[in-house]
């Protein structure tokens, strides 16, 4: 369970701080957080949120001191929540004097704190931001069968493995396929294939397919054509296995 995690405009020792707090209450938790971006440029920031396509904290340091920055913070905050209902928005007051006037301007945060940040406002605000992920997750996982976490390109990808149509060796890399996209990691066959359910078998030594999106399979022509129209190789020593599975399904 890795909980993504956009600062902008925390102070170094704010963030120090608060990533030794998190650090212990993830491993209290079994919650682990990612850093997707930390950055001080609003555009940078706005970006990293545009692309997050799951649930994640936006922490913002509400800056007392330059109003613009405080300004395009608090904007930042609107613009997570219309990205995604659900992100966990997070405010870092920098002075306490501030408070009551920013308050109501912060957008349906999940909390607020008042630097220099100490360890008991922290777990205030992230017991309860920790503890409706959990949830979620465990909601997700039981609706939605299970989810691979698989690290591509300095991001963590989250795929629903029932949408996962096959899994295909290309070089040193493995790459997932869904119907929306395509997610490459360093990995082994033998790896990937520990990663995955019942409902994927082996049909060559290249690739794995889930059984569930098959359209039909060519033993004359030794292809299996899958729901998105793709066709895949049937090795001859993985057809006698796939026809047992079939045969056998049909009874």
């Amino acid at each position: 369970m890795v909980l993504p995690m956009i600062l902008y405009g925390v102070d170094d020792e704010d963030k120090e701080v608060l990533f030794d707090i998190l650090n212990k209450m993830g491993s209290e938790t079994e919650t682990l957080f990612r850093i997707q971006i930390d950055t001080d440029d609003v555009d940078d920031a706005i970006r990293a949120i545009r692309e997050e396509e799951h649930i994640s904290v936006v922490v913002l340091g509400v800056d007392s001191v330059a109003t613009d920055k405080r300004m395009l913070a608090l904007r930042l905050g609107k613009f997570a929540m219309m990205s995604n209902r659900d992100h966990y928005v997070v405010y870092i007051i920098k002075k306490r004097q501030e408070l009551e006037r920013v308050l109501p301007l912060c957008a349906r945060s999940a909390g607020v704190m008042v630097s220099p940040l100490e360890e008991k406002p922290i777990r205030a605000v992230f017991k309860p931001i920790f503890e409706d992920y959990h949830s979620l997750y465990e909601s997700e996982t039981s609706n939605d069968g299970q989810w691979l976490n698989l690290k591509s390109a300095g991001k963590v990808q989250r795929l629903r493995l029932n949408d996962v149509i096959m899994v295909q060796a290309v070089d040193k890399m493995v790459e997932f396929h869904t119907a929306k996209q395509d997610v490459a990691v360093y990995s082994s066959m033998d790896q990937a294939g520990k990663m995955l359910n019942e409902s994927f078998m082996r049909c060559h030594r290249s690739y794995y397919i889930n059984r569930e999106m098959i359209r039909h399979i060519d033993f004359k022509e030794m292809t299996i054509c899958m729901v998105d129209g793709s066709e895949v190789p049937l090795a001859r020593s993985f057809k006698e296995e796939i026809n047992r599975t079939f045969a056998a399904s049909n009874a």
